[in-house]
């Protein structure tokens, strides 16, 4: 028996920037402002993790889901239109199923945009 293995090596500057742009392009103009500096700020020798309040786009103000100037929800490349989901039903079918479950319009402490629920759950026990 013979085994054998092929790869094909990406150089990992490409995948890199192929990440990079992906992510600055999902963010608002707003949040790119925060999150991108010029080469030349001194903000890009600042780049250990030490607690303490930083420069930039804190996770916490990054959302999955975005409103679009036509109303709809976007997420990444998906488009969202007419999502609708008796959400007052979801506790009692997922106690179905063993979970316990309560819909929220906060997600912790975090306010939700108008329009998107939270169904938090978890297993008995």
């Amino acid at each position: 028996m013979l085994l054998t293995s092929a790869y094909v090596r990406v150089p990992s500057s490409s995948v890199m920037e192929t990440a990079a742009k992906n992510f600055l392009n999902s963010l608002t103009p707003e949040q790119r402002a925060k999150a991108t500096y010029k080469f030349e700020d001194d903000q890009r020798f600042d780049w250990h993790f030490i607690p303490k309040p930083r420069k930039g786009l804190p996770l916490r103000e990054m959302t999955t889901f975005l409103r679009t100037d036509d109303g709809s929800w976007r997420r990444d490349d998906e488009r969202h239109d007419n999502v609708l989901i008796d959400t007052a039903a979801l506790p009692d079918r997922l106690a179905a199923l063993g979970l316990n479950a309560e819909v929220r319009s906060a997600f912790g402490t975090e306010t939700l945009p108008e329009g998107l629920m939270a169904v938090v759950a978890q297993r008995p026990g």
